[in-house]
């Protein structure tokens, strides 16, 4: 056999072991945790990051536009202490588009439990949440109660809030006017989601499920009047108040030194306030013991 055989029959069984691993990772062999890559969840892929072992699995939701990339400043610290993934919502980041469009937050969360259950991410899990990523964590939880232990809110909306695209909205227009990236189609789920959010009535409530809510200051717009910015703080107040009575085995944490990306801002409090939760999962007991 010659050396330019020789290298070759290499090359090619290195591409083969290579190719059959990943197809382990991305289908979830028991044998290999999943790490991170795209997971079929039935006709589409989603994007998934997982590291850490343990249990609960703690399971990083971002908000309107954002990808799991967001979570980058408390994810690894997570990790240290039990299992935790972050995904790409269908149509943003790495992931493919959904199947439906406009996706209200049960298929969102459906989405997300399929995903979970193909990646072979184990419940239970303890959900966090950042801005409207609240309507997907809270629809998951009611949709699965079995398989959620706890929740974290990071600055997460209610179904009160303004909805983010009028309905008769021009695409071209909103995409003009958006700032943060955000796509036509993004918009159109979370404001189909306010709208099912609200169609509930308030939405669920949680029993004694540990809940942990952050909360930022609202923030304050160029040219607002001291009277405009005093009422908008005092709505949003209100509308994090009521997000910490949907349990009774709450905590509500107000961070004064932060903008609405506490993750960045303060990640160590996002960090504390998730191992917290974990804990007190796993002592079985009330957060405020």
């Amino acid at each position: 056999m010659t050396i330019k055989h020789t290298l070759l029959t290499v090359v090619v069984g290195l591409i083969v072991v290579v190719s059959l691993a990943g197809q382990a990772v991305a289908q979830g062999d028991d044998s290999t945790p999943f790490t991170r890559g795209l997971v079929d969840v039935g006709g589409y892929s989603l994007y998934l990051e997982c590291e850490g072992e343990g249990s609960p699995a703690v399971i990083l939701e971002a908000g309107l536009g954002q990808t799991g990339r967001t979570w980058i400043n408390v994810q690894n610290d997570i990790a240290q202490e039990t299992r935790v993934c972050s995904y790409d919502r269908a149509g943003i980041g790495g992931s493919d588009p959904s199947l439906l469009s406009p996706r209200p937050a049960s298929v969102v969360a459906e989405e997300l439990h399929a995903l979970l259950a193909a990646a072979g991410v184990d419940a239970p899990y303890v959900l966090v949440a950042h801005s409207y990523g609240g309507f997907y964590v809270r629809t998951f939880a009611a949709l699965y109660p079995d398989e959620v232990v706890g929740m974290v809110l990071v600055d997460t909306a209610n179904e009160t809030d303004p909805l983010p695209v009028p309905d008769d909205a021009d695409p071209d227009e909103v995409m003009l006017n958006n700032r943060e990236g955000v796509t036509v189609g993004e918009w159109r789920d979370t404001t189909t989601s306010l709208q099912e959010a609200r169609a509930e009535a308030g939405g669920p409530q949680f029993g004694d499920l540990p809940l942990i809510v952050l909360t930022a200051p609202a923030p304050r717009q160029p040219g607002e009047t001291d009277e405009e910015y005093a009422a908008k703080e005092q709505d949003w107040i209100n509308i994090q108040s009521d997000l910490a009575t949907i349990s009774s085995n709450s905590v509500h944490t107000w961070v004064d030194d932060s903008g609405h990306f506490i993750q960045n801002d303060q990640p160590q409090l996002v960090i504390d306030a998730v191992l917290q939760v974990v804990q007190a999962v796993r002592d079985g007991r009330a957060l405020a013991e």
